[in-house]
């Protein structure tokens, strides 16, 4: 039996809930030592062969980045501005639950809901997400974009808590009676 592919929410957040901070940057995204590897984004992303993401998230990537980081997955940038091209991106207005549906229905890896705010919150209130990877790093910003604003009640089930690095990764998926 074919399995069906899954929307992961793959996100870290302030101990305070915030993605980004009021200047949207993301450089305080570590642990204790910034030295120390990454957050197993190595292997998570080996298991992914499609990004989604809406156009602020897209560019802050582009500012960061010469290369397009995701170059191996395909990337949908949700926005108004569908003339924009490049290679291995489809920039498209479509309702985020029509994509996904979709995308589902194809074979395929790991769908990764990279960001931003408005597309998560958007996928929440719609339960498109099957998995949610949260990374609580060690800081409070105190201000900056909330993770989750205003959502509905989800109930989640906890799959694994693991602590390294002063880095907390709690793994949930939805609760099957909350499943669409």
């Amino acid at each position: 039996m074919k399995q069906m592919r899954e929307v992961i929410l793959y996100v870290c957040q302030s101990l305070d809930g915030y993605i980004s901070d009021e200047a949207e940057k993301m450089d305080w995204m570590y642990g204790d030592d910034p030295t120390l590897p990454d957050l197993d984004y190595d292997t998570f992303i080996e298991n992914v062969d499609t990004v989604l993401m809406g156009k602020r998230t897209y560019d802050i990537i582009c500012q960061l980045s010469d290369e397009w980081p995701y170059a191996k997955q395909h990337t949908y940038v949700f926005t108004h501005q569908t003339n924009l091209k490049q290679e291995g991106i489809t920039f498209l207005a479509q309702p985020i639950k029509d994509v996904i549906d979709a995308l589902k229905k194809q074979e395929g890896k790991q769908i990764w809901l990279c960001g931003g705010a408005s597309l998560i919150q958007q996928c929440i209130e719609q339960d498109l997400i099957d998995a949610y990877e949260l990374f609580m790093i060690p800081v409070i910003l105190g201000k900056g974009i909330p993770l989750f604003s205003s959502c509905p009640l989800k109930r989640l089930k906890l799959r694994t808590c693991q602590a390294k690095n002063g880095i907390v990764r709690l793994s949930y998926r939805r609760h099957s009676y909350d499943a669409a």
